[in-house]
């Protein structure tokens, strides 16, 4: 990228919502295996950009030195033992390759991040020997990748921490003679981020479904339906064929990525009606009208919805991913049952049911008047029966 005259290699920029320039570092092909892209920042603090790109191209350089002198990522592999060592390990078992794709590359990704991380002594985490990680190393790590650059960061910081877990666990399984006695990211003494409780009023989902038609992009009033009225995750509505529907219109075929679960779903006569207006030889439910084509990701599907969502002048806090939690919540306050749930969300866990219970303010206020009403009642009843013991008093009043 050429700001002026000088040229930023592996520096790309896009424009975000509200009109900012939003900044990223993108590694060069030779290096995708080791390194992510990362957010750098945005044009309301240039300086702050320019120091974050320094730093990444700092780590690149001191990598490809590495490689030349013969150290970890050469062809000849990473030195044995290390955290390097030990993911090119997990990576051909079984434990990586039996998940989903979208679910491997999340583990992919967060495990490069884990594995680049600087030390204070300057050594990348994946050059250490695995088997020298102790559970307070663990802990230091996740308070570093907590407070990163750009502040805290505790759902990432999280999520990274769990996947190193499941690597370290992978080494206890498969070398267990040499494993540290407690799998050193196992407990974690770690803040946990705050349920999403974001739920679309609907008024707010019609006036952006209509909006989205209004623009010429059917495709993203169709994956919000999908969202909605199946209860899934943008990921599985990305990917929805014509084909997945039964006996006609009224029934769909889910097989959810992230679990690979199938789901068998009733379909609505309003999902029925906007599935109507779809090109009838159009194959995938959703499709970029700009180019003819599915969406790249899950990611993309959700930039253009945010376009949408400013057209249609809706809070920027509404995101696509909370139509399946407004679905799924829907059908709680309604009295579904947890068996009822599970059969539309498809979590194995019910546990997991409990992030759609989010307590607020409507469904306290819900028991607090069932709750009154029984009382009221109850006082009446003890009233009557009060004036039917004391008749002289009762004449009295």
């Amino acid at each position: 990228m050429r700001i002026g005259k000088t040229k930023f290699p592996n520096l790309l920029s896009k424009r975000l919502a509200g009109g900012r320039i939003g900044f990223y570092w993108n590694p060069p092909p030779d290096a995708r295996e080791v390194f992510v892209s990362e957010a750098l920042g945005d044009d309301t603090d240039t300086a702050k950009v320019m120091n974050n790109w320094g730093a990444a191209q700092q780590r690149l350089q001191r990598w490809r030195a590495e490689r030349k002198k013969g150290g970890a990522g050469t062809a000849a592999g990473p030195k044995p033992d290390t955290v390097d060592w030990l993911w090119e390990d997990y990576r051909e078992s079984t434990w990586y390759k039996d998940n989903a794709e979208s679910t491997r590359v999340d583990y992919k990704n967060k495990l490069a991040f884990v594995r680049n991380f600087r030390l204070t002594d300057g050594r990348r985490f994946g050059e250490v020997p695995w088997t020298a990680v102790r559970p307070l190393h663990a802990d230091k790590l996740y308070q570093a990748w907590v407070h990163g650059p750009d502040g805290e960061r505790i759902s990432y910081a999280l999520s990274c921490h769990v996947i190193a877990r499941r690597l370290f666990g992978w080494g206890a399984h498969a070398y267990p003679d040499r494993a540290p006695t407690v799998n050193p990211f196992t407990k974690l003494k770690a803040k946990r981020p705050r349920p999403r409780k974001v739920r679309w009023l609907p008024s707010q989902l019609w006036k952006f479904i209509k909006t989205a038609e209004a623009n010429g992009r059917l495709s993203i009033a169709i994956a919000a339906l999908l969202c909605y009225e199946l209860g899934q995750r943008v990921t599985d509505a990305r990917i929805m064929f014509r084909s997945a529907f039964e006996d006609g219109v009224k029934k769909i075929r889910v097989v959810q990525s992230k679990t690979d679960k199938e789901l068998l779903l009733p379909v609505s006569a309003v999902l029925a009606e906007w599935i109507g207006k779809l090109p009838p030889d159009q194959a995938q439910l959703v499709i970029d009208e700009r180019t003819g084509k599915p969406y790249s990701s899950a990611s993309r599907l959700s930039h253009v919805a945010a376009e949408i969502r400013q057209k249609a002048e809706l809070p920027s806090h509404l995101q696509l991913r909370d139509l399946r939690r407004t679905c799924i919540s829907e059908l709680g306050d309604l009295g579904a049952t947890d068996d009822e749930l599970i059969s539309v969300s498809g979590h194995s866990d019910r546990q997991m049911l409990n992030i759609y219970s989010v307590r607020d303010y409507m469904r306290a206020l819900a028991a607090m008047e069932r709750r009154w009403s029984w009382r009221a009642e109850e006082e009446k009843a003890d009233y009557r029966a009060e004036q039917a013991e004391n008749p002289d008093d009762a004449e009295a009043a």
